[in-house]
């Protein structure tokens, strides 16, 4: 099928480079965009801290990290919550989890006994720029995104994160505010966790933020690069198309005379 169109646009290098493996010709990668001044001017809240410690069981002293996610198989929930269990084990940490779908039921059985805080949909925003902003890492697990929208979201608020090492969150992911982790391993994810919450906070927030700027488009700026393409694509079909009219209108008036002959 791609044979036939002019481009294939993805969200991703990663993608791109998976597709061409496959033989998918002239892909073109435009990134997706995030609600950057939103993300961006969030700042850290320690009573919203404070009460989603305590919702998921644990102390003020405890490390928060945040995770939000479908209930969805793709999305490997059930990894971050045994990669949770071993990491607990070893110092005092929560998961919020934010988000709902098909396997929410699954999600609290599974969740059950552990300091994991199912906080549901949130459809304020704001709120969640700043438990994005309060916590000390956001916590992934999908590997089949084509971009990481929540990742980005997360280095706009400053916070670092644990991605697994393949798909969109991958791609966004950095040595100076990231950990990397075997893609759907509890114990290399809890090992992620680990290597993460000894690092220093103000190094990889201020890491988190430099990446938001470099590697994040707005919203507004991820259209520009999409119609800018396809205003490219139009203007170099342009010549081909006035060619392929003035050949046909030649050939209808060959065809006319032919006829009145």
């Amino acid at each position: 099928l791609s044979a036939h169109f002019d481009v294939t646009v993805v969200a991703g290098a990663w993608l791109a480079a998976r597709l061409a493996a496959h033989g998918v010709a002239r892909t073109l990668t435009v990134p997706f965009g995030v609600d950057k001044t939103l993300f961006g001017a969030a700042q850290a809240d320690a009573k919203v801290r404070a009460e989603l410690l305590a919702k998921a069981h644990c102390g003020p002293d405890a490390s928060l990290l945040v995770t939000v996610s479908r209930h969805h198989p793709e999305k490997r929930l059930g990894t971050l919550f045994h990669a949770v269990k071993l990491a607990a084990a070893k110092r005092p940490l929560a998961l919020v989890v934010y988000g709902d779908g098909p396997l929410a039921r699954w999600s609290a059985l599974q969740a059950k006994g552990l300091p994991v805080y199912l906080a549901g949909v949130t459809r304020d925003r704001a709120l969640l720029a700043r438990v994005l902003a309060s916590a000390d890492a956001l916590l992934h697990g999908s590997a089949a995104e084509t971009y990481g929208l929540v990742v980005a979201e997360a280095l706009c608020a400053g916070l670092p994160v644990i991605v697994p090492n393949a798909g969109g969150a991958a791609e966004l992911a950095g040595d100076a505010y990231a950990e990397r982790y075997t893609a759907g391993d509890a114990p290399s994810c809890a090992a992620a966790i680990e290597r993460l919450l000894v690092r220093s906070s103000t190094e990889l927030r201020a890491a988190s933020k430099q990446a938001a700027q470099e590697r994040v488009l707005d919203v507004h700026a991820h259209f520009e690069r999409l119609f800018a393409a396809y205003q490219s694509l139009a203007a170099a079909d342009q010549p081909a198309r006035v060619t392929a009219t003035n050949s046909a209108r030649s050939s209808r008036r060959n065809s006319s005379r032919s006829n009145s002959q």
